[in-house]
């Protein structure tokens, strides 16, 4: 865990938190692989390949969730890792 608690908003929803927010990555038969907390405030793709760093793995493929959608992102995990990142767009 790095940062303290902070406030965070979700621009997609316009709901205002305090706290963390917790980011994991879980395989399909639900086993927890790797999670940071990081405070509510932070940017939701920036901890992304932080957490890849923090556990020993060989993923092709993360999906996200809508706030995982980043073109930069995308590139950089494909480039860099060889992990397609698959998640949801929004209009």
């Amino acid at each position: 865990m790095f940062g303290t608690a902070d406030d965070g908003v979700c621009s997609r929803k316009a709901l205002k938190s305090f706290g963390y927010t917790f980011k994991s990555v879980v395989s399909l038969t639900g086993l927890i692989l790797g999670f940071l907390l990081t405070p509510a405030s932070r940017y939701d793709n920036q901890p992304v390949v932080e957490l890849l760093d923090s556990f020993a793995h060989h993923l092709k493929q993360l999906l996200g969730e809508g706030a995982s959608t980043d073109a930069a992102l995308e590139t950089s995990l494909a480039q860099s890792r060889s992990v397609q990142l698959l998640a949801p767009r929004h209009p």
